[in-house]
């Protein structure tokens, strides 16, 4: 599935602060400092992976959707536009349906797997994960309880997510700077993207 480059990096930007990975809160900044962060500066004292800063990079749809064609066979692969997805998420099941030859099992209503959120307390896992390494024997039992109850403390530890709209200026930048990623997505796939061409506001 492919989407807009600006809603992708936006979007990973937040899973990368959400995660504790990414420590700088704001996305425009972040966006400037790929290069620096590249050559191994400004990076968070628990990086392991560099490149996961390199949002520009991450969303390079043109070059991912070029090398897939040229890996994959036409008659074995599909491409679902995020855009299509979300106006008709049946016809785009059954066009996967299609492709894998199963047989169309009626379904109509599809629930969002994954929405996204953000952490009420984003210390939560560091406690966690401290606990899970330090006292085992505690926290494993406890968690065990509580799931067989039903209770999450991770599931209750997220809230709707929240982000600030990019600037104005921003958007346009990021826009530019995408342009030619989806100029190549619209000769590839034979169709007009017109509306990831413009400023999005996302947040």
């Amino acid at each position: 599935m492919i989407r807009n480059p600006v809603e992708m990096v936006v979007s990973r930007h937040a899973n990368l602060l959400r995660d504790r990975d990414e420590d700088i809160t704001d996305f425009e900044v972040a966006w400037r400092l790929q290069e620096e962060r590249l050559r191994g500066d400004f990076l968070p004292a628990r990086c392991r992976f560099p490149e996961v800063f390199q949002y520009r990079a991450y969303a390079a749809i043109g070059d991912h959707l070029e090398r897939f064609f040229a890996r994959v066979p036409a008659r074995q692969r599909i491409v679902i536009v995020y855009d299509d997805f979300r106006a008709d998420t049946r016809g785009e099941y059954l066009r996967a349906l299609a492709l894998l030859g199963l047989a169309d099992d009626g379904r109509a209503e599809f629930a969002p797997v994954s929405q996204a959120y953000a952490l009420r307390w984003s210390g939560l896992p560091d406690v966690q994960r401290w606990l899970d390494g330090r006292a085992p024997w505690i926290y494993r039992p406890a968690r065990a309880v509580a799931h067989a109850v039903g209770f999450s403390p991770a599931a209750a530890n997220r809230q709707p997510a929240r982000r600030k709209p990019l600037r104005e200026e921003f958007a346009q930048e990021l826009a530019d700077a995408f342009l030619p990623q989806v100029q190549k997505v619209e000769r590839l796939l034979g169709r007009d993207l017109a509306a990831w061409k413009q400023p999005a506001l996302v947040g």
